[in-house]
């Protein structure tokens, strides 16, 4: 899909042809689909896309409920001797109000991983790598990688709906 926009502007009598071109369309997933249907498409659309690693992927949707979903994963890099790691998922543009939120680890080693704040912007999430007795004095000697799977939705799903996970 290719849409050309030439316009020109002027900018204190300078005149400026400008041209755009549409690259990419936007592939939207089915307001019915499942979320991990949905993601797993996604991942897979990125996948066969891109040639370096994807850090990060989002997508969102209005479901049949009316509910606003945000779905997608994040690729968490721990430094070599990093205890924690932080990650920040934007959601953009921000709920209408505060979303409910649930996550799991999908890839890497086993981390504790826990939401520290969940707002209408975002949510902040602390990885923190799990601590063996033998290991606690000798730190770590290398960087670790690991993928979260996320999902967010407005108005908060109540207690009766299961998570998407």
């Amino acid at each position: 899909l290719a849409l050309e926009d030439d316009t020109t502007s002027s900018n204190a009598g300078a005149t400026t042809d400008v041209g755009v071109t549409l690259e990419k369309a936007v592939v939207c997933v089915e307001a019915n689909a499942a979320p991990n249907v949905a993601l797993e498409e996604a991942n897979a659309e990125f996948e066969d896309a891109a040639d370096g690693e994807i850090l990060a992927t989002q997508r969102r949707v209005r479901a049949e409920d009316g509910k606003t979903e945000i779905f997608g994963s994040v690729a968490v890099e721990f430094e070599a001797d990093a205890e924690v790691a932080p990650v920040f998922v934007a959601f953009c543009p921000p709920f209408e109000g505060l979303p409910s939120f649930d996550f799991e680890q999908i890839a890497g080693p086993e981390i504790v991983v826990k939401a520290t704040s969940v707002q209408p912007f975002g949510v902040r999430l602390e990885a923190k790598r799990k601590i063996a007795q033998t290991q606690e004095s000798q730190g770590f000697a290398n960087s670790e990688k690991i993928r979260i799977e996320y999902f967010a939705s407005f108005p908060p799903f109540d207690e009766t709906e299961e998570s998407a996970f």
